[in-house]
């Protein structure tokens, strides 16, 4: 008897499912940041990002990942740059920059034109709130430009997937409204100088500004007055006027109080008056022989008090 014997052979086919993983962010809002001459040399700025590190298809969880700073954008699934591109952000921002959450504990930190250290966070949504220091004078330069910091806030999958994902990073730049005026000094008034003239740098961002005037001898809405020490004191009425170079001719200011809604023009000169050509405006006080012809030999005094307001 032939005996046969039939081996039935079996052929699975086993596939893997398709992988996708990355990281996701989504639109990032960041606040304006406001600089003044009185700001320091490097200003504090803070602003907080959502993204997903997180498996797609065909694997659950999250994925480790790491995050930078870059000039450019970049996304998709392709080899990680040793360094990223920041000469333009360099210009603005200090080169260390710090971070915290991001689905980890403790605070991180990278050097602009490099990476974090690989984080591997405790759920697949979280958000970070980065730190950092923006240059003052670079931020004065942009909010007189009307003009903003631009970034890329970078990230990596660094699993297998290697996949970028990047998001731009708008902060928007605003000038406080400030004013200084400095120059100002004791003048001496006599019979045989009768007037004197104070030269004054008035300072403004906006180029703009109002002044109020308030004697120390007068009340609101009187003229001004020099003043002797006594008891019931004698005193001599005194003119004030001004100028500024972008208007060249004198204007009285009248009595205390006068002309507080009036709007000046001053050149946005440099803040500390760092040359002779910043005084920009020019004060001048003035008595009368009528006013001083019969007075009593003394000293008569008055403390004028101005105040800049920028418009």
């Amino acid at each position: 008897m032939l005996l046969l014997e039939i081996l039935l052979l079996s052929l699975i086919l086993c596939i893997s499912p398709t992988v996708f993983a990355g990281i996701y962010f989504s639109p990032i809002t960041a606040p304006d940041v406001y600089v003044s001459i009185a700001s320091p040399e490097w200003v504090d700025y803070q602003f907080s990002a959502r993204f997903e590190p997180r498996c797609t298809s065909g694997c659950t969880g999250t994925q480790d990942y790491q995050l930078g700073f870059s000039d450019e954008g970049i996304s998709g699934d392709k080899a990680a740059p040793s360094s990223l591109i920041v000469k333009e952000l360099k210009k603005v921002m200090q080169l260390s920059v710090t971070f915290t959450g991001g689905g980890s504990n403790g605070t991180k930190a990278f050097e602009l034109g490099g990476w974090s250290e690989h984080i591997d966070p405790i759920e697949t949504s979280v958000i970070a709130t980065f730190n950092l220091r923006l240059n003052k004078n670079k931020l004065m330069e942009l909010a007189d430009n009307q003009d903003k910091v631009v970034f890329y806030l970078v990230g990596e999958d660094v699993e297998s997937t290697r996949y970028f994902d990047s998001e731009k990073v708008e902060i928007y730049v605003q000038r406080q409204k400030e004013v200084k005026i400095s120059g100002l000094h004791d003048v001496t008034l006599s019979e045989e100088a009768k007037s004197a003239k104070i030269k004054a740098c008035v300072y403004s961002s906006t180029g703009y500004v109002s002044f109020q005037f308030s004697g120390s001898h007068s009340k609101r809405n009187e003229t001004f007055k020099l003043a002797d020490q006594k008891d019931v004191p004698t005193t001599v009425p005194y003119k004030l006027k001004m100028k500024t170079k972008e208007d060249n001719s004198f204007k009285e200011i009248e009595y205390d109080g006068f002309g507080e809604g009036d709007k000046w023009e001053v050149n946005r000169t440099h803040v500390d008056c760092s040359n002779q050509n910043d005084f920009n405006t020019t004060f001048k006080v003035k008595v009368t022989n009528k006013n001083i012809k019969d007075l009593t030999a003394g000293i008569y005094t008055d403390t004028m008090t101005i105040t800049v307001m920028p418009r």
